[in-house]
C-alpha cells in the first residue's frame, strides 16, 4: 500500500461504495468478476434497487459482477468483510444509513467507516412509513399510542437489526409518543415483515416500496 491510503468503495441503499486505492489499473474492471457485498437480507428494498441498477452499468460496461447477502448484526458483518476485502477495486459494498449511526451504537468497530471506505454513488432516498396488521385492531396511529400507554411493555416492534434504519425510525416514534414497547431486531426485513403480517408484531417501520 505504502503511502496510498486504504480506500474500500461504498453503494449504499442509497450509496455505492468501491474499494479502490491510486494504484487501480487503467483497465478496470477486467475480466475479473466485481464481488458487491449487500449489508442487507435477500429481498430489501435496497437489495432490489441496486440489482436493478448494477445491472444495467455493468452491462454498459460489458463487466460481470455477483452480489452477495451478508445480513447480520445491523450490518456489521458485511461492512467488516469489505473493509478487510483488498483496496483493489473489486470489492463493492452495498450500503445504507446503518453505516453511519452503527458508529454511535457500538463502542467498537472492526472498522472506520471515515478511513476504510469512499462513497461512490447514490442510489436514491426512500421515506419509511409505519405499518401494522389488520389483525391488531390498529386504525390510526393515536389508536396504536393509546394502546401502548394502556398497556406498557407488552406491545412490540419490529426491525431488520439494531442500528437498522427501521430500529432508528421505530425509537423515534417511541420518544416522541413516550411510549413503553419492546424492540424486536430480526436479521433482515424479510424475516421482521413475515412475522408482522403473522400477527406476532403490533408495529414495523420500512421503505414505502416493499411496503406497498
Amino acid at each position: 500500500m505504502s503511502s496510498f491510503r486504504r480506500l474500500h468503495g461504498v453503494l449504499a441503499g442509497a450509496v455505492l461504495i468501491a474499494s479502490t486505492t491510486a494504484a487501480i489499473s487503467q483497465e478496470w474492471p477486467s475480466s475479473r468478476a466485481v464481488q458487491v457485498i449487500s449489508m442487507f437480507a435477500a429481498g430489501n428494498a435496497n437489495d432490489i434497487v441496486a440489482r436493478i441498477v448494477l445491472d444495467q452499468t455493468f452491462r454498459q460496461m460489458n463487466a460481470s459482477y455477483v452480489i452477495e447477502n451478508r445480513a447480520g448484526a445491523g450490518g456489521t458483518i458485511g461492512v467488516g468483510s469489505v473493509a478487510k476485502a483488498d483496496p483493489d477495486g473489486y470489492t463493492l459494498l452495498l450500503n445504507s444509513s446503518t453505516l453511519s449511526s452503527q458508529v454511535v451504537l457500538h463502542k467498537s468497530l472492526p472498522y472506520d467507516p471515515a478511513r476504510d471506505f469512499a462513497p461512490i454513488a447514490m442510489f436514491g432516498i426512500q421515506p419509511s412509513v409505519l405499518v401494522t396488521t389488520p389483525q391488531k385492531g390498529y386504525k390510526t396511529v393515536a389508536e396504536l399510542v393509546a394502546t401502548a400507554k394502556a398497556n406498557p411493555g407488552k406491545l412490540n416492534f419490529a426491525s431488520a437489526g439494531i442500528g437498522a434504519a427501521s430500529h432508528m425510525a421505530a425509537e423515534q416514534f417511541r420518544l416522541a409518543a413516550k411510549i413503553d414497547v419492546q424492540h424486536i431486531p430480526f436479521r433482515g426485513p424479510t424475516e421482521a415483515f413475515t412475522q408482522l403480517l403473522a400477527g406476532n408484531i403490533d408495529y414495523y417501520y420500512l421503505p414505502i416500496s416493499p411496503a406497498l
